[in-house]
């Protein structure tokens, strides 16, 4: 569980806010952040971009050519956040209280694609992958994507 919440600590840090152009930069270390750690664990990394989008990750592991591949779908950005709009503690902070984790895009989307992610690498790790597996991360889920 500690090496799970450093990574949601580093992902939530990010301020990838796909609805404010002057997030770009924070949107930028999110998907770097990203590619290094699908490489990191032997995956080729892709990234698409468009005129009006955010760019798109596809990370492809191959476990081998004969089994099933399996794809998980999920999305970097967040929302804007800010202390002012009833946070108890820095958004972009992750924060433990009574057992639960705080933290801007916990819920909706980097602490769920971070679990999927999380578990294929302790999978891989183990040596325990049964399949070929895809990631498809986007950026702009937060902006009903162009």
């Amino acid at each position: 569980m500690d090496e799970f919440k450093k990574l949601l600590t580093q992902f939530v840090a990010f301020k990838s806010i796909s609805t404010d152009p002057a997030f770009q930069p924070e949107i930028a270390k999110t998907v770097n952040w990203l590619k290094q750690l699908f490489a990191k664990y032997g995956f080729s990394v892709e990234t698409f971009t468009g005129s009006s989008c955010n760019p798109v990750i596809l990370a492809s592991h191959t476990t081998h050519n004969s089994l099933p591949t399996v794809l998980v779908y999920g999305h970097y950005d967040v929302q804007p956040a800010d202390q002012a709009d009833g946070w108890l503690s820095d958004p972009f902070l992750l924060t433990e209280k009574s057992g639960r984790l705080y933290g801007r895009g916990v819920l909706d989307n980097k602490g769920q694609i971070l679990i999927h992610i999380y578990t294929v690498l302790d999978l891989i790790k183990s040596q325990k992958l049964a399949y070929n597996v895809k990631f498809l991360i986007e950026g702009n889920e937060e902006t009903a994507n162009p």
